[in-house]
Parts: structure tokens; C-alpha cells; sequence
């Protein structure tokens, strides 16, 4: 999320990133399938206690939507608070008992428990009044139909978009408009990255410490970013690198392909992007010499130095 909104800011604050374009095919059967829930089953199960058990047995999602519905149509009864919280929750010690009496936590105690273990108190819930059709018909309208209904989306419109962004309220000048266009590529949901370590020269890769080794990520376009993973308690706590966060910035419009504005493309020794690495592109590097400058940080640890001008070194040897 952080690294989208400062690609957003990099886009000008008001930008969206694009998580997938595809083949709504891929949300086959992730929100409702037939046959899921068995709300005749449902409708016949009279007994509270079991009624919540089936419809955790059946899969039904246990948020607040759920409990609600729960909560709605099966009361605690009196007994529950006076008797059975005593068994439940305090295992018969009255002393307990009486102490989240007098510091008011008791009420909250016993609907939690028995809302989390309703079975274990079926010795007092003799007195619930109970209507499994009625429970039913509110779970079918409120968590089912809804779920089909969603699902059934994605088959009438077979084409899939999802956008990310963040927003800072100062950023919220202009209400976002969506519009088509068929001519833009699709766009994969998984991005990668492939990873591996370099240890110093001649050193037993099991003996060399964390702290010496260094972590070389690869990115699909060739970019390569080097880190220094520092030892704690998190594995691999790298420190932020002076990079930006945009790959790419473009506009859009509802046909034609994309505009690109901004592109950031693999890290290279060719500065002058005449298309070799030579003692011409030398006066582009020599400037940025200690500064950040991402399209200049070869060994990608985000400040030009010593590192980068040996990888512009070996470059122009091998052009040679």
C-alpha cells in the first residue's frame, strides 16, 4: 500500500494502479457455487445450539454479518447470565463470578462465550424462542443471495478490471470518471521477481554472517537491486532504498494505446542511450558521483559510488 500511494504521488497524487485486466474466468467459483449451502438443512435443525454449529459446519463466514444475524434472531436467555456463565466461563467460582459482576465486564463475558460456544451451554437455553425458517429466509436474503448474485457478475461480464490507489485528502480535487478501452493489453495479477545471494570472495557461503552478505533482487524488466539485510528479529529488515516507486506512469484515454509519460527501465552502463556502454557516456556518470541518482545506480544501493563505477568499468571492457 505505501509503495503504491508514493507511485501515485510520483503520477501526480491523483493516479490508480492497476492489481489485474484479464479473464474474469479467474473468480470462478471464489464467492458462491451451487450447492454451497444446504438451507433446507438449515430450515430443519430447530435446536439453536445446532443450528450454529451447521451453519459453521457449512461454511457460512464468520464476520460480523454473521453474528449479527445470530444475535438477531437468538437471544440469551436470563439463565445463561445467572447460572450458566457461572459453569462456563468461571468453572463454578463464584468469587470470579462476582468480581466481573462489580467491574461490569460480566454482560460482554457471557455474550461472547455464548455466542462463540452456544453448545456448551445447552442446559440453559431450554427457554429460546426459535424459528429456523425464519433465520433461514434472513440468511438467504442477507449472506446468499447476495454471494450468487455477486458471482453471476463475473459471468455476464467476462472481462475483469481491478485498480488500486491511495488518496491524501489534499489530493481529492477532482472525482475519478471510468470509461472502456478495448484496446489497452491485459495485465497479470502476480508479479516476479527472482532473488539470490553474494558473499565475499573465497568465504564458506555457511559461515558468512547476514550482515555480509548481499540480497540481489531481479526484477522481470532487468533491474537489479542490491541490499544489505541487516541481523534482528525480522528476517531480512532492509532499509529503504532512494528509488522510485513508479516503474511506469502513463495516461490513459478510452482508445488507442496508453501514453506512456514516465518510464523507468533497466539499470545500464549506456547513459547517453546511443546504444553501447563506451568512455562516451563517462561525462553522464561523472556528475552524479555520491549523489542518488537511480538510472546511474548500477549495483543498485542507492547512492553512486565506487561499486557503480567498476560495473561501468567491466560494461565498457566487455563492449570491448
Amino acid at each position: 500500500m505505501d509503495l503504491v500511494a508514493e507511485a501515485a504521488n510520483e503520477a501526480g497524487g491523483n493516479a490508480f494502479a492497476t492489481d489485474y485486466a484479464g479473464e474474469a474466468s479467474v473468480m470462478a467459483s471464489r464467492l458462491y457455487q451451487e450447492g454451497q449451502y444446504d438451507l433446507n438443512r438449515l430450515r430443519a435443525t430447530e435446536d439453536p445450539a445446532n443450528y450454529v454449529d451447521e451453519l459453521l459446519r457449512q461454511g457460512f463466514p464468520r464476520d460480523s454479518q454473521t453474528q449479527s444475524l445470530i444475535r438477531r434472531h437468538i437471544s440469551m436467555p436470563n439463565e445463561v447470565l445467572t447460572a450458566g456463565v457461572l459453569q462456563v466461563v468461571f468453572g463454578g467460582d463464584v468469587k470470579a463470578y462476582d468480581r466481573a459482576q462489580a467491574d461490569g465486564t460480566l454482560i460482554d463475558t457471557a455474550e461472547r462465550s455464548f455466542y462463540n460456544r452456544m453448545s456448551d451451554y445447552r442446559e440453559w437455553i431450554g427457554s429460546v424462542t426459535f424459528s429456523p425458517e425464519e433465520m433461514t429466509d434472513d440468511i438467504d436474503a442477507t449472506i446468499v443471495t447476495p454471494l450468487r448474485e455477486s458471482q453471476q457478475l463475473f459471468v455476464d461480464n467476462p472481462y475483469l478490471t481491478r485498480l488500486f490507489t491511495t488518496l491524501s485528502a489534499n489530493e481529492m480535487t477532482i472525482d475519478p470518471m471510468f470509461d472502456y478501452n478495448p484496446d489497452l493489453p491485459d495485465v497479470a495479477a502476480v508479479r516476479r521477481a527472482t532473488a539470490r545471494c553474494e558473499y565475499p570472495d573465497g568465504v564458506d557461503p555457511d559461515s558468512v554472517k547476514i550482515q555480509d552478505k548481499t540480497i540481489v533482487i531481479t526484477l522481470s524488466d532487468g533491474r537489479e537491486i542490491r541490499v544489505k539485510p541487516e541481523p534482528g528479529p525480522i528476517p531480512f529488515p532492509f532499509v529503504p532504498l532512494a528509488l522510485p516507486s513508479a516503474t511506469v506512469v502513463q495516461r490513459l484515454t478510452t482508445s488507442g494505446p496508453a501514453e506512456t509519460v514516465r518510464t523507468l527501465t533497466a539499470v545500464n552502463s549506456d547513459f547517453n542511450d546511443d546504444g553501447s556502454a563506451t568512455a562516451d557516456d563517462l561525462p553522464e556518470f561523472v556528475p552524479v558521483f555520491g549523489k542518488q541518482a537511480p538510472r546511474y545506480d548500477l549495483d543498485g544501493d542507492g547512492v553512486i559510488g565506487f561499486g557503480d563505477f567498476l560495473r561501468f568499468a567491466e560494461a565498457i571492457a566487455n563492449e570491448g
